[in-house]
């Protein structure tokens, strides 16, 4: 067993605070009991240090339980471990042992440790939102139940029928053990948090695909990225939620939706709509919509449980993707790969500024404008100069127009979207392709007088006979019908057009390297 211990100055490393109602006799276990023993050799093995943690163990009466010598404990320890359930809630003694904690870590001027709480909450049980005091709201929450997608029920995993669940345990534990840790070690003098590679915004979503959600954020947090939320959303109310979400989402350099085979749970006040509806549409309407990677994910083979979750996977399919949304329908794996692989592509992006933009005239019909928006931005941020047409034109009649023409002349390539316009309009666009292609352009934006523009066509929704029977020469058709992902179907046009050069790995490259990657 390990004898050297954490230097961080106080006597105890962990103060649990429960009630004695959760440490009964219950499915031949003592569930407090069982939880220290289990979180005492966890906590050991992750640190490789010998660990204390106090509880009172006495049986006395409530309100006889709260002395000097629990006071003194809670000021000489570390760290705060709540265990939660309604009996907790109900206990003053339990509030008061909060309030102790709170006061002297507030008076030492360590109530966090960076941006991290002091206090870890271990959620036995389910509880209301009404019963959550403010301190405890905004926590991240170490589940130790399932719930019922369907229903009200809920129950502990060591109580489950089904053995994954209670395999569950375990990993829930390493959770508590791994967040105890690293607030242990940063405590220690010169010992501050490993720096942050960024935040990640990863959805809450329904309880189906809660594991896969935990495993990826658990990857996530071992390439030292910070995954937010941490605060369970159902605590908020309607307009704590919407606030905060947008505030996390605005800040993230990603945002991942875990979508499962139910709608979720839906708050009072926000319109019958669930949070993780909500979260979607918050991430749809962000600021940084243009430069956000937005991510959902629909596990491969899910088959939707309800009616109103059927049709809000259809209207996922038509709205979102392709609008500023990768929508991928497949395994974890893949899923995970693509979150890989947006964060590599960000961290090069925050370094490579240096990158000679390139002109695209990015051409559409008033119908596809939406479209074209999110293409717009996807091209900007991969550091090309892109125009389209102004608000002034109308594009739905292009040909002739002046202004068309001096765009179609300035630029050094050319993207056309073929969505909702029709097939005259498409077989315009082709002959003034054709056209330049054949006379060549000078371009302000290039140093070669005689520079041939590269050139495709973006086929989008809805499906026609007319789009598949398009032929050209030197002209890239790109298929980018729903679900296709807008930087997958982009990516041969931008291998011809001259993307910008490949940067070093950074040092999140190496981490996810060293670490397997996410998949």
């Amino acid at each position: 067993m390990p004898s050297e211990r954490f230097k961080h100055g106080y006597a105890h490393d962990v103060f649990l605070s429960y009630t004695h109602a959760d440490d009964q006799p219950d499915a031949g276990r003592r569930w407090v009991t069982q939880f220290v023993s289990d979180l005492e050799a966890r906590l050991q093995s992750v640190s490789g240090k010998s660990v204390n943690i106090w509880r009172d163990e006495s049986r006395l009466a409530a309100a006889d339980r709260f002395n000097d010598t629990i006071a003194q404990a809670l000021r000489s320890s570390a760290i705060l471990v709540v265990v939660l359930s309604p009996s907790y809630f109900a206990s003053e003694y339990c509030r008061k042992e909060r309030e102790v904690f709170s006061d002297h870590a507030r008076a030492e001027g360590k109530e966090s440790v960076g941006t991290r709480s002091r206090v870890v909450k271990v959620a036995k049980f389910r509880v209301g939102l009404e019963k959550y005091p403010p301190d405890l709201r905004e926590l991240l929450e170490h589940k130790f139940f399932v719930e019922s997608p369907n229903s009200t029920m809920c129950r502990e995993f060591h109580l489950s029928d089904d053995p994954a669940i209670r395999e569950r345990y375990k990993t829930r534990i390493d959770d508590v053990a791994q967040e105890v840790a690293n607030l242990l070690a940063a405590l220690e003098p010169a010992r501050p948090l490993a720096e942050s590679n960024g935040l990640v915004y990863l959805a809450e979503t329904t309880s189906d695909l809660e594991p896969q959600r935990d495993e990826l954020r658990r990857q996530l947090e071992q390439l030292r990225y910070e995954v937010q939320p941490r605060a369970e959303l159902r605590l908020l109310s309607a307009r704590e939620l919407r606030n905060a979400v947008a505030e996390m989402i605005e800040k993230c350099q990603i945002a991942i939706h875990p979508v499962g085979a139910y709608y979720g749970i839906v708050p009072e006040g926000v319109e019958g709509k669930s949070v993780v509806q909500i979260q979607l549409e918050l991430a749809k309407t962000a600021s940084r919509n243009g430069d956000l990677p937005k991510i959902i994910w629909v596990p491969e083979g899910m088959v939707p449980q309800e009616e109103v979750q059927k049709r809000f996977l259809e209207r996922l399919r038509t709205e979102f993707a392709g609008r500023g949304f990768d929508f991928l329908e497949g395994p974890y794996s893949a899923m995970a790969t693509r979150v890989e692989d947006r964060l590599k592509a960000s961290a090069r992006g925050s370094r490579d500024v240096s990158a000679p933009p390139s002109g695209v005239y990015l051409v559409c019909g008033n119908r596809d404008r939406s479209l074209a928006k999110t293409l717009r931005s996807f091209l900007f941020h991969q550091r090309f100069q892109v125009e389209w047409p102004p608000n002034s034109l109308n594009s739905d009649e292009l040909t002739g127009n002046p202004e068309h023409q001096k765009l179609m002349r300035r630029n050094s390539a050319h993207l056309v979207v073929h969505g909702e316009t029709g097939e005259g309009w498409i077989q315009d666009r082709i002959r003034e392709l054709n056209e330049v292609q054949q006379q060549g352009t000078i371009s302000s934006q290039t140093t070669s007088p005689q520079a041939i523009p590269r050139q495709a066509i973006y086929l989008a929704n809805p499906r026609r006979d007319d789009k598949e029977d398009i032929l050209v020469h030197d002209i890239v058709l790109l298929e980018g019908y729903a679900p296709s992902a807008v930087g997958d179907v982009l990516k041969p046009y931008l291998d011809r057009i001259g993307g910008t050069a490949a940067a070093a790995p950074s040092a999140t490259e190496d981490a996810a390297s060293a670490a397997g990657g996410l998949s």
